[in-house]
């Protein structure tokens, strides 16, 4: 693996990990812009920070065009609001917003609590998923055990009301001050942040609809969990193995390879990336390199001072390898490295893809800048893209197979995606068969 690739090693996971509703706890997991705030930096402390935050990101932006935004007149801009700041939350919001005008999903200002979380992995958790689904927004997983649960939430429902407010008007209001990011989809999960998120400790009141339209309400405490790789594994009714991991964090290679040792003999393999938001590209090459006999190269990795060069797999040392059918599963809460990992076998011709169009958030952050005070300017330093230069920014991966669920199949408990995935490996696998037979 080339040195660029090495270098890039926070992508969308690490950040997502820093601070409101995240993957683990929630759907949508950009920190929302009320999440935590201490009052210790004096107005020159400010001044200062503003300065580094914006040279940095000048100087190291993977674009020396900045998305093509006038960066001088974004400090001109910005600079007088720093006299109308009361507090370090409204400072670090409005750096936030300044590093929001490049609509980077991965380009973000931490606060010194986000900052914390982002180097323990940890994220805010209110102990259910939620997406947009048919307009509304719907409860789609609740962790087992948590108060969401003990609260009676459960998949299917949609929530109406928070703190009084109805979720329409939320979102709206939140829509009015949320600036564009990556893509819609990344944007929308900023304003899902925003409307969920908020201070570890603090309480949140839902009104929620049942399926037999029957409402309630649930006060729920915000928490704060670790954002840990979580690795499903198992043999489907088909004979098919199955396995979902939602980071590409240590140990998620190590604890793939396992599992996948297990299914060497399985007739094909589904890879369930729908809820991972990326993380280190380290573990995605190690993943993707059991899924090839030889060196490979899947990638390419440009930098502001270095033109896009191909990124080669790393093959297992062990000599672990599946070269049967594989579908991989995506959705929109697909993001970074899952993105990449993606792609880059899809393009090849080594997987399938089923399900929704993924964030197109694929941009790699390295060497976060520090703020007096404990704070951490994110910057995108690596532009991603396939081997025949495709621009997964912005975009996302196009599936194969467009699939996507309906409120009452999160009701029915009934996984469509899933099902198409078995479709399309039976296929290929028919396929697979025949060309073998004709070859003899």
């Amino acid at each position: 693996m080339n040195r660029v690739s090495r270098a890039a090693c926070f992508l969308f996971g690490f950040l997502i990990a820093a601070g409101g509703p995240s993957a683990g706890g929630l759907a949508h997991s950009i920190p929302g812009p009320a999440a935590y705030f201490i009052q210790d930096l004096s107005a020159k402390d400010r001044l200062e920070n503003f300065e580094t935050a914006w040279k940095a990101l000048r100087d190291n932006y993977y674009d020396p065009a900045m998305n093509g935004i006038n960066w001088n007149e974004i400090h001109s801009r910005y600079l007088p609001r720093l006299q109308a700041v009361t507090d370090d939350r409204e400072f670090y919001e409005l750096l936030d917003r300044m590093a929001g005008e490049l609509h980077d999903a991965h380009t973000r200002v931490l606060s010194p609590q986000q900052a914390e979380n982002f180097k323990q992995r940890q994220h805010v958790s209110l102990g259910f998923r939620a997406e947009e689904i048919e307009g509304s927004m719907v409860v789609t997983d609740v962790i087992p055990e948590s108060d969401a649960a003990k609260a009676g939430i459960a998949g299917g429902m949609i929530v109406r009301a928070i703190d009084g407010t109805p979720t329409a008007e939320r979102l709206e209001e939140a829509a009015r001050k949320t600036p564009g990011s990556s893509s819609e989809r990344a944007t929308s999960w900023r304003m899902y942040g925003s409307v969920l998120g908020g201070k570890v400790g603090s309480t949140i009141k839902l009104e929620l609809e049942r399926t037999d339209g029957s409402r309630f309400e649930a006060t729920l405490t915000r928490g704060i969990d670790a954002f840990a790789p979580h690795l499903v594994a198992r043999l489907l009714p088909s004979g098919n193995a199955y396995i979902s991991f939602d980071a590409f964090f240590a140990p998620a290679a190590q604890e793939f390879k396992s599992a996948l040792s297990k299914f060497l003999n399985a007739p094909a393999l589904i890879i369930d990336l729908r809820r991972n938001p990326g993380g280190a590209s380290d573990e995605l090459f190690a993943i993707a390199g059991t899924l090839f006999a030889v060196k490979t190269e899947l990638v390419r990795a440009q930098t502001r001072s270095k033109e896009a060069k191909p990124v080669t797999v790393t093959i297992d040392k062990n000599g672990l390898v599946y070269s049967r059918p594989v579908v991989v599963l995506v959705g929109e809460r697909s993001g970074s490295s899952a993105e990449l990992f993606t792609a880059g076998l899809q393009e090849v011709g080594r997987v399938k893809v089923v399900g929704g169009r993924t964030c197109g958030c694929v941009l790699g952050v390295n060497r976060p800048v520090e703020l007096k005070g404990g704070g951490l300017v994110m910057i995108s330093k690596v532009l991603w893209s396939t081997l025949a230069g495709r621009k997964l920014e912005g975009e996302g991966v196009l599936p194969d197979k467009v699939v996507t669920r309906s409120l009452d199949d999160i009701r029915q408990k009934r996984d469509v995606v899933l099902e198409e995935g078995e479709r399309m490996l039976k296929t290929m696998t028919s396929s697979s068969l025949a060309h073998t037979s004709s070859v003899k």
